[in-house]
């Protein structure tokens, strides 16, 4: 059976990610849309930078069996997938152009 809701939610997305040793921290709160189906969460907002604020970007965060995928549509696109313990690669466009990456995820804490 399809069970299906949505609403409408205040959302946090906290990144942390360590490049060469050094950490950093990424933390979004904006509100958005969530809708559950079948065991599978997707998650949509709007994100916009500090320096070019009336640019906005399209941001789908999906879950499903300890897989986090993120979709971000606008000046900044990508398609990132984590899933704990593997590698996985993307392109990743930016104002200043494309580059390739490689994301290996140590681990995911998703708190719904």
């Amino acid at each position: 059976m399809n069970e299906r809701t949505e609403e409408r939610y205040m959302i946090t997305v906290i990144g942390e990610q360590t490049v060469d040793g050094e950490k950093d921290k990424i933390e979004v709160i904006t509100a958005g849309d969530m809708t559950q189906t079948d065991g599978k969460v997707l998650i949509t907002y709007p994100e916009y930078t500090q320096d070019t604020p009336a640019q906005k970007t399209d941001t789908t965060v999906a879950y499903e069996n300890g897989v986090l995928s993120i979709d971000r549509q606008g000046e900044m696109s990508s398609h990132l997938i984590l899933e704990q313990g593997k590698r996985h690669e993307c392109l990743y466009r930016t104002p200043m152009g494309q580059m390739f990456i490689g994301i290996f995820t140590d681990s995911i804490k998703a708190n719904l």
